[in-house]
């Protein structure tokens, strides 16, 4: 991992950090139930991440699937963990192989992935706002 990668990483980890903690305060001062607060604070905290990850799959699975095999062929990037969830859903997508993102499979169960985990993280999201607890 170069120095750029790790200062993205932390501006990333920091800026989703500070939101969190702004979302835990306000929702806890709407009258929220503290646990329900905190749950919605980190959820909707994590929301950037998401929204880019689900964004980009849904609308360029090409790049993700190519910009995903990259991070895992960096150095150092790679625990025995990491390797082996990521063999699982390269099986699962169909992203193996040489140039996966030209596989219109691939690239369609990845665009599917994205639209599935923006709906999801949507709609929990909008749950956690409705219960006030």
């Amino acid at each position: 991992m170069t120095s750029a990668h790790r200062v993205e990483t932390l501006a990333m980890t920091a800026l989703s950090l500070l939101l969190m903690a702004v979302l835990v305060v306000g929702f806890s001062v709407n009258g929220y139930r503290p646990l329900v607060a905190a749950l919605a604070g980190v959820w909707w905290g994590l929301m950037p991440l998401v929204l880019f990850d689900g964004g980009v799959s849904a609308v360029a699975p090409a790049w993700i699937i190519r910009w995903r095999q990259e991070a895992m062929q960096r150095p150092g990037s790679r625990v025995p963990m990491q390797a082996e969830t990521a063999r699982w859903l390269s099986e699962q997508f169909a992203t193996d192989g040489p140039e996966p993102w030209n596989s219109a499979i691939a690239r369609r169960r990845v665009r599917l992935f994205g639209m599935v985990e923006l709906f999801v993280w949507l709609a929990v999201g909008v749950v956690l706002v409705l219960v006030r607890g």
